[in-house]
């Protein structure tokens, strides 16, 4: 009697860990789906992006700030800004931010929030010594009016590069 309830003990054990290796390969397999979507190498962004380098004056407004500072754009869309910095600034990190549009003479103003930081690449480094961060900042607050003139340049330099395929 006792040996038969040993063997259905260990039939139950057996059972139990069936169930949890088939449930492990089940969320293996949708991981190795999520994973395939993902790195596609597409452009998952909402909104257009182009390649401009636009003078970009810009300031911290979370955490401790070190006053205004000078960057440059590497790109930009509606949804945001590619900057190159010259200090490491963490995601979460709120941004004031005035992007010079050289070519309509206008400044627009808007917030955003650190999205991603990365030290940037050895041939992007202007002088020796000096460490630059690749960042990407998505906008959180834009007039109205600074937001149909940023769609404006954006639709602009669209067009432009468009246009001299």
């Amino acid at each position: 009697m006792i040996q038969i309830g040993v063997i259905g003990l260990l039939l139950l054990i057996l059972a139990v860990i069936y169930q949890d290796e088939y449930r492990k390969r089940r969320l293996a397999r949708k991981s190795a789906k999520v994973n395939t979507f993902w790195n596609r190498n597409k452009d998952r962004r909402k909104t257009p992006r182009i390649n401009t380098e636009i003078d970009v004056l810009y300031e911290v407004l979370s955490g401790n700030a070190a006053g205004k500072q000078n960057s440059r754009s590497r790109d930009i869309s509606m949804g945001g800004i590619g900057l190159t910095l010259n200090e490491k600034l963490f995601p979460g990190t709120v941004l004031s931010l005035q992007l010079n549009m050289a070519q309509s003479h206008r400044t627009i103003f808007t917030q955003g929030e650190i999205a991603w930081v990365k030290e940037a690449s050895k041939k992007n480094i202007a002088q020796k010594g000096q460490r630059l961060f690749d960042a990407g900042v998505k906008f959180t607050k834009i007039g109205p009016k600074d937001e149909a003139a940023l769609n404006n340049f954006i639709n602009q330099r669209a067009k432009n590069t468009q246009g001299g395929r």
